[in-house]
């Protein structure tokens, strides 16, 4: 069976189009906030969990997760000694697993596991609760925002970073 030249012509056509778009950037702008007790770094907002939990984190290029503050222990006597009146929101705010109903934990494992992640050649070692759960990026919520499923997140009970 012979197919016509112009079905033919138009196969190649839609080719060449698909081969010829590129991907557009996802920009994500950072949130304005720049902190850290070891000089001004700028973070970024997403949400985690479902409904989305705001926090703001620092972009790195070593951890293949995301990692942010537990609201259980993040701000409390058992990590600081003394405990800043603006402590959650120094902090990038807080993550509460348990509002999340799509939170899967995993389990607590360090933050290094095999010298991959936040900033080993740094030194840092502390353990971390992981667990999948839904991360969107940026601020904007629903249908318009960048949402992603089954992400690692690692949420921290520890005084460091800050």
């Amino acid at each position: 069976m012979e197919i016509p030249s112009h079905q033919f012509f138009i196969c190649v056509l839609a080719w060449v189009a698909a081969c010829r778009a590129s991907p557009s950037a996802i920009v994500i702008p950072p949130s304005q906030y720049f902190e850290g007790n070891d000089g001004p770094w700028s973070s970024f907002n997403v949400r985690v969990g479902s409904p989305g939990q705001d926090a703001r984190v620092l972009v790195s290029t070593a951890a293949p997760e995301t990692l942010v503050v537990l609201s259980e222990y993040g701000c409390s006597r058992e990590v600081l000694e003394k405990i800043p009146s603006d402590c959650a929101v120094s902090r990038g705010n807080m993550f509460t697993p348990n509002k999340s109903s799509t939170w899967n934990e995993l389990g607590v494992y360090g933050i290094n596991g095999g010298g991959v992640g936040l900033e080993a050649n740094l030194g840092y070692v502390q353990p971390a609760k992981f667990g999948l759960d839904t991360l969107g990026l940026g601020l904007v919520d629903g249908s318009s925002g960048i949402t992603l499923e089954n992400q690692t997140i690692g949420g921290i009970a520890t005084a460091s970073p800050f």
